[in-house]
């Protein structure tokens, strides 16, 4: 009966010493703070506006969407104002112009429809493209230095390895195809179609330019017969790419 008295006191007593642990432990735990896992780029693969300035300058022109009206052109600015005035004058009024033409001859009209959608997009990302966030992948990194071979390569987490530039070239192609239902086979056609687009722009801006030679040199015979013989070829030059490209 002794000996049953003392093994129940000493059960007792390392009871109450567990649970002081447990509470002891629990108390340590919270006061830690949770830990925290940032898969992120920003301190390790940085990407800046630049770069993706860039990368759609490159990308643009090599998958062009079906209804272009110039040349593609990437400009960032951090003003609304600015934004709007050239939206205005460089997509809208084009594009407005357009579709007066396409009801005029009968067709659907298309561009101005096909601006809104982009704007939708840009609006969609709006927040992200104009905001900063700075956080630490050094938990992150510690993980992926404890993880074996074998599950480096299951759970490839390290994201040193994203080639940016690939990145962007996927990202046009899925915006193309995904977002404006642009089927993949017709963009060789689009790069005629923009290398057109492109002739005649450079084709108008020498004929402006002539034009406005022709009025300050004038006055010369000799001048005038050349800059005349110049026009007179322009002008047949943007009516076959104009017939070309319709």
């Amino acid at each position: 009966m002794r000996y049953l008295t003392v093994c129940l006191k000493f059960f007792r007593a390392r009871q109450r010493e567990l649970e002081a642990a447990k509470e002891k432990h629990w108390e340590t735990v919270e006061a830690q703070p949770p830990a925290v896992y940032n898969c992120v780029t920003g301190s390790l693969n940085k990407l800046v506006v630049g770069d993706v300035k860039r990368y759609l300058a490159k990308f643009l022109p090599q998958y062009p969407f079906q209804e272009t009206l110039s040349c593609p052109r990437v400009d960032m600015t951090t003003s609304r104002l600015y934004q709007s005035v050239m939206v205005f004058f460089r997509n809208y009024l084009p594009a407005l112009a357009v579709d007066l033409l396409s009801r005029c001859t009968g067709r659907r009209p298309r561009m101005v429809r096909f601006l809104e959608q982009s704007k939708s997009a840009m609006e969609a990302v709006r927040f992200f493209t104009t905001q900063t966030w700075e956080f630490s992948s050094n938990n992150m990194l510690l993980l992926h230095s404890r993880l074996s071979p074998f599950d480096r390569q299951t759970f490839d987490i390290d994201i040193r390895k994203i080639n940016w530039e690939s990145y962007w070239e996927n990202y046009l192609l899925g915006v193309r195809r995904y977002l404006f239902k642009q089927d993949p086979s017709t963009i060789p056609e689009s790069r005629k179609r923009l290398k057109r687009q492109h002739a005649v722009h450079v084709a108008l801006k020498t004929l402006l330019l002539l034009g406005f030679l022709r009025v300050l040199l004038g006055r010369s015979k000799v001048v005038r017969q050349l800059l005349q013989l110049a026009m007179g070829l322009l002008t047949q030059l943007l009516s076959i790419l104009r017939f070309s490209s319709s």
